[in-house]
C-alpha cells in the first residue's frame, strides 16, 4: 500500500474505533507472530479472555487491507503458526474451543476472501502512465480515498465481530461458572 494511503488509513481508523468501539486499546504487538505494517487494537474483555482486531494494509503494493478478528485466552497477541487460521468459522462454533485464533472478519459472513480496495491495481500501459501513479498523493486525497473504505470495515466489525465477540464471552462465563 502506498505510504499515503497506508498513513490516512491509520489514522483514520485508529480514529473510527476510539469513536465507534472505546472497548479496544491500540497497542504496540512485540510477538513473532504480528505483521510490521500491521496495527491491533485489544480489549481484555474477562480474566481469561482478550479480543483482538488487527488492521492489515496488503504488504504486496495493493491498494487494499483487510481485518483479523480473534482472541487469546493465554493474555497475549494470539501466537499461530498460521495466520489466518485455516479452520474459519463453524456454525457450531467449534473454533470457540481454541485457545488463540485469527480469522479474517470477512469470514463470518462469506467464504470469499474480501479486502477493503482503496484503489483498483492497474497495470500502467506507457512511461507516462507508470510516471503518473508514482507521484506523491496529497494527504487530503488521499483521506478522501480511504475513508469510505474505513467506514464500510467498522460497519462490518460492528456488525459481525461485536456479536461472535459477545457469543465467545458468554460461552466463556458459562464454563467458568
Amino acid at each position: 500500500m502506498r505510504k499515503e494511503y497506508g498513513k490516512a488509513l491509520r489514522k483514520l481508523f485508529a480514529e473510527q474505533m476510539r469513536e465507534t468501539m472505546p472497548q479496544f486499546e491500540a497497542v504496540k504487538v512485540q510477538s513473532m507472530y504480528f505483521w510490521p505494517g500491521d496495527r491491533a487494537f485489544r480489549w481484555a474483555a474477562g480474566r481469561n479472555l482478550t479480543f483482538w482486531i488487527v488492521l492489515s494494509p496488503d504488504k504486496k503494493g495493493r491498494e487494499e487491507f483487510t481485518l483479523l478478528v480473534g482472541w487469546s485466552r493465554r493474555g497475549r497477541y494470539p501466537e499461530l503458526s498460521v495466520i489466518p487460521c485455516p479452520e474459519g468459522p463453524s456454525p457450531e462454533r467449534k473454533e470457540f474451543a481454541s485457545q488463540e485464533y485469527l480469522t479474517r472478519l470477512p469470514s463470518l459472513w462469506t467464504d470469499r476472501d474480501v479486502w477493503w480496495v482503496v484503489e483498483r491495481l492497474r497495470v500502467p500501459r506507457s512511461i507516462s502512465e507508470l510516471q503518473a501513479s508514482l507521484k506523491p498523493i496529497s494527504a487530503e486525497a488521499a483521506t478522501a480515498a480511504v475513508a469510505p473504505r474505513v467506514r464500510e470495515a467498522i460497519a462490518e466489525l460492528q456488525e459481525h465481530a461485536l456479536p461472535y465477540f459477545e457469543e465467545l464471552r458468554s460461552a466463556v462465563s458459562r464454563e467458568e461458572d
